[in-house]
């Protein structure tokens, strides 16, 4: 999940921080999870989708897309990573 993050918000400082945690966590064997509500709203691309452009334009959404249209397309982009 955070890969696919990572490479459509690649901009999100955050979300870079947290990878970078999450790496770490791996390599002592910690567990990742469960994360909290404000660090899943600054990196999930799913509970960004309507305030992040980069992560609309890198997943195709255009301009007359609803937030339906837009959600659907990440998740296509998501299934295909």
């Amino acid at each position: 999940n955070a890969k696919f993050a990572a490479s459509v918000e690649p901009g999100n400082a955050d979300l870079m921080s947290r990878v970078a945690e999450i790496k770490d966590k791996r390599s002592r064997g910690e567990p990742t999870v469960p994360s909290k509500m404000g660090e899943e709203k600054a990196t999930n691309p799913f509970l960004r989708i309507d305030i992040s452009d980069e992560l609309r334009k890198n997943v195709g959404v255009i301009e007359t897309d609803t937030g339906a249209d837009a959600f659907a397309k990440l998740r296509r982009a998501k299934d295909t990573f």
